[in-house]
């Protein structure tokens, strides 16, 4: 099976060699282990990702929202929800906001191209007249960059996704996470395409649920992000039938 790998965070990192590790890797090693399937990971930008998996040539998306688009092309395994929130520099804080203060302050917002927050943040990107407002960057580190220039006031994003970034940079202790009100938490988790031989996708799909069932997911999410003091933000873990407490 291929996986579509890109830098998110410490969910998945990718060497100058090409090689993966992370959560996901970590996960999928155990999902290997369950069902018997090898995964072989491919790697490339995020938003490349998404669309080689939509077109079928690849089997595996990981660390993906659950969007309506990507229902279509594949079946979604709950691993946790994540919420996009606003990371700023502590020296120019936003605060916390509501996404009509976002609107009515008339900030530069950036975000990373090829992910989806849920409904609301995706109409508040798509709004015309906030377009000029709007950046979108290809990874983390540009972020950073703009963040740290003054180009943006703050990125709008799941916090985790920068945090390795941020350690290289020397900025982990510079930034400051908050929420933005009306912004909801949304699910995240594992696409198996429905291409793939159903067999083989149901045994992926089983195991990748019983890891999460039985809290591993969890336990390998927060030994990746114990630090900065806002690694976990904005993350709402699932054990057994229940959601875990929002960190």
């Amino acid at each position: 099976m291929t996986l579509a790998a890109s830098p998110i965070g410490r969910s998945m990192m990718i060497s100058r060699t090409g090689e993966v590790t992370g959560v996901v890797r970590d996960v999928l090693d155990l999902v290997s282990l369950r069902s018997g399937c090898k995964i072989e990971y491919i790697v490339v930008p995020r938003a490349r990702g998404h669309y080689l998996f939509q077109s079928g040539a690849i089997d595996l998306m990981a660390a993906a929202t659950r969007t309506p688009e990507r229902d279509e092309a594949g079946q979604f395994v709950q691993t946790h929800q994540v919420q996009a929130m606003l990371v700023s520099m502590r020296e120019c804080p936003l605060g916390q906001m509501t996404i009509a203060g976002v609107i009515a302050s008339k900030l530069t917002i950036d975000t990373i191209r090829g992910y989806s927050f849920g409904p609301a943040y995706d109409k508040l990107l798509k709004q015309a007249a906030l377009q000029v407002r709007f950046d979108s960057s290809p990874e983390p580190e540009t972020v950073l960059r703009k963040l740290l220039a003054g180009r943006t006031a703050a990125a709008l994003l799941f916090p985790a996704t920068l945090i390795d970034a941020a350690q290289r940079a020397g900025l982990s202790e510079r930034l400051r996470v908050d929420e933005l009100a009306g912004m909801e938490a949304i699910p995240a988790g594992f696409y198996l395409n429905n291409r793939m031989p159903p067999a083989d996708r149901e045994r992926i799909r089983q195991a990748i649920q019983s890891l999460v069932l039985e809290g591993q997911f969890e336990k390998i999410f927060r030994s990746y992000n114990l630090t900065p003091e806002w690694a976990l933000a904005g993350s709402t873990f699932l054990t057994g039938n229940a959601a875990g407490k929002r960190k």
